[in-house]
């Protein structure tokens, strides 16, 4: 299991096409992966949980993966969420 912590930069705020881009990236894992916050978190393969989360510029979050490629995978998520 890893875990990192990181800070959401991608862009303002969350939107659709992050959303849908994160989904995507997370689908090329076989890793579970779980994004969260304060007491907020959800699977990123969940498209709908992923553009539930109110997530602004400079919002503290982490991301977990569980799973044969869970450093590359979580490494991967937290450069497409701090990284416009």
């Amino acid at each position: 299991m890893v875990r990192t912590d990181a800070v959401f930069s991608a862009a303002d705020r969350m939107t659709p096409e992050i959303a849908v881009s994160l989904a995507r990236l997370a689908e090329k894992f076989t890793a579970d992966l779980t994004i969260g916050y304060d007491t907020t978190s959800i699977q990123l393969d969940s498209l709908i949980g992923v553009l539930s989360l109110d997530l602004r510029r400079g919002k503290s979050l982490w991301v977990l993966g569980n799973g044969t490629d869970e450093a590359e995978a979580v490494d991967a998520i937290c450069k497409a969420l701090t990284v416009g």
